[in-house]
């Protein structure tokens, strides 16, 4: 008789039009597919035709005979919902231990900021920390899609990360093995941002996690990253985020479309010692600074006796338990002293270089330029942002191009100016406390001199180091070192010392300059000077003047959008 019934119910469901569930962003979302299935491995599939509609009926078939849901417990509960219906339930204990022991009642997305050390990282990292109480035992753990990366080259990383991609992994760990990491090895801030969700919406967000689960697939640096799959999974919980998907998406985008969408109940910053130790420096004088360090190091501890509770002294007493942290200083005479102090003073970091804040990711711009011909200078960058844009809410001055192209059009030629593949360039205030080192990484086809004045395009790979100075808060002064190669038919060794300042000036604007001597397989070729003013309008447009001189003056005066 139930099998009369099932063969009844089958046939009638097969005879309506199911459109409606195989097309939507929900369906889509837990197949993570955008116009093409993102996940290779055909263990994440029922169905042999890989299509919406063959895999929604391949699935409901499964869970009407009783199988399939201890793999896919997600897709089982979005159908039911769906249609309205109950499936046979399918004993799962693999998927009661999970259920056990990864409690739900809090869900957090959490993003760690670059790592500024770390060219791999340039980009920050996404992942979620599940929390809840078991047991009356507090449990947090972390979920989490990305790579390992097992080369120091980045022509390899860059090559490996976007053509033949590299072995994703999917990991469930322990939060605070996580959190540590990213803190103390990894000198890398954490935010956490925990999200308003239904009981249902964390239930496709726990059970999706579990399909995930050994599934084999590659890693791609621009089309399926750790925000991509984060992305998904909370697509599958709020299909209203499809909607919103940018052309790719990054941390720090995931970030932005999590915020405006009204996801985020609470956010709390996790800062590391070495982002904490600027952030007080700032607040005391170099002479207070250079002082503490001498007293820690020789173990004067006089110095750090019977302060008043003052609100300078809560900044030094603070920024000496953070250095020692730091340092990995294990002093337990002064590590008692300092914990001796009670003040009545606190930091508020929720509100300090805060990642949704910062302008967005891509940019497109239109512009007049001059040298010895007149061209109309159109550019696209799709990730992620340059020296010239507005940087208050990132670590550092940093730049982090990916993927930027510059043509120059007139009546006569189309000429490609620059395509970057990839340029780095990150500013860090030098401190006495931490000694950080600037550096920047280039790979680009650029139009650059040849012997003469004429230009030609040339293959470019450099790299360089220096120093950083914050001598204002809003004035960095920078020196970098760089050396590298160009081929245009022939190799030539390049070298550049480059010196110059940033600096934020009133009406929300923005100048840089720099001067560079360019030297030519060991000779001088040519002096170059550079002078930038960019203005900061409303709804991330941007006004910019460029004025390069080098074996003649460029100018270049355009705008562009921030999206």
């Amino acid at each position: 008789m139930k099998k009369i019934i099932f063969l009844l119910f089958f046939t009638f469901l097969f005879s309506q039009d199911l459109s409606f569930i195989y097309n939507s962003n929900q369906w889509k979302s837990l197949l993570h597919y955008d116009k093409k299935f993102l996940i290779n491995d055909q263990n994440f599939y029922i169905s042999k035709k890989r299509s919406l509609k063959d895999e929604l009926f391949a699935d409901i078939k499964a869970f009407e005979n009783g199988t399939y849901e201890c793999k896919f417990p997600a897709r089982k509960l979005f159908i039911e919902k769906q249609l309205n219906i109950k499936f046979p339930i399918e004993k799962c204990p693999n998927l009661e231990i999970y259920e056990k022991k990864v409690p739900i009642d809090k869900i957090f997305l959490v993003f760690a900021s670059e790592n500024i050390k770390d060219p791999s990282s340039m980009m920050g990292h996404t992942f979620f920390k599940f929390e809840g109480i078991r047991n009356n035992h507090n449990y947090s753990h972390a979920i989490s899609f990305y790579t390992l990366i097992n080369t120091a080259n980045p022509l390899k990383l860059i090559y490996e990360n976007t053509i033949p991609g590299m072995k994703g992994l999917f990991v469930l760990r322990p939060y605070r093995e996580v959190l540590y990491n990213y803190l103390l090895n990894e000198n890398r801030n954490i935010w956490e941002y925990q999200l308003k969700l239904t009981p249902f919406q964390k239930k496709m967000i726990f059970y999706h996690t579990w399909e995930l689960k050994g599934i084999k697939q590659k890693y791609y640096f621009t089309s399926y990253n750790c925000a991509s799959v984060i992305f998904y999974i909370l697509s599958s919980a709020n299909p209203k985020l499809i909607d919103k998907k940018n052309l790719w998406i990054t941390p720090l985008g995931l970030i932005k479309i999590v915020y405006k969408s009204h996801m985020i109940q609470k956010a709390e910053i996790l800062p590391s010692d070495e982002w904490f130790i600027k952030l007080l420096e700032n607040e005391l004088s170099f002479d207070d600074i250079y002082k503490l360090k001498n007293d820690i190091i020789s173990k004067n501890y006089a110095n750090f006796r019977n302060l008043k509770k003052t609100k300078k002294n809560f900044y030094y007493i603070t920024l000496a338990e953070v250095y020692m942290n730091y340092k990995r200083n294990n002093d337990k005479v002064l590590k008692q002293i300092l914990k001796n102090y009670n003040f009545n003073y606190s930091l508020d970091l929720s509100k300090y270089k805060n990642p949704v804040k910062t302008p967005p990711e891509r940019q497109i711009g239109i512009s007049f330029f001059k040298d010895d011909n007149k061209y109309l200078n159109l550019s696209f960058l799709p990730a992620s942002h340059t020296l010239n844009d507005n940087n208050r809410e990132y670590f550092n001055e940093s730049q982090l191009k990916i993927g930027y192209v510059s043509i120059l059009i007139n009546q006569n030629k189309i000429l490609l100016n620059n395509f970057t593949i990839y340029n780095m360039i990150n500013l860090i205030p030098y401190d006495i406390l931490t000694n950080p080192i600037s550096y920047n990484f280039n790979l680009t086809i650029d139009r650059e001199y040849t012997s003469n004045t004429n230009k030609k395009l040339y293959f470019r790979v450099n790299a360089g180091i220096g120093y950083d100075v914050n001598i204002f808060t809003d004035i960095n002064l920078f020196s970098l070192f760089n050396i590298g190669l160009r081929y245009n038919k022939k190799i030539d060794t390049i070298m550049y010392p480059k010196i110059g300042f940033l600096m934020y000036e009133i009406f929300h604007s923005k100048m840089q300059f720099y001067y560079e001597p360019i030297f030519k397989n060991q000779k001088f070729f040519y002096n170059k000077y550079y002078l930038s003013q960019n203005i900061f309008l409303k709804n991330n447009y941007t006004l910019f003047a460029n004025v390069t001189k080098d074996k003649r003056t460029n100018l270049e005066i355009g705008i562009k959008k921030l999206f």
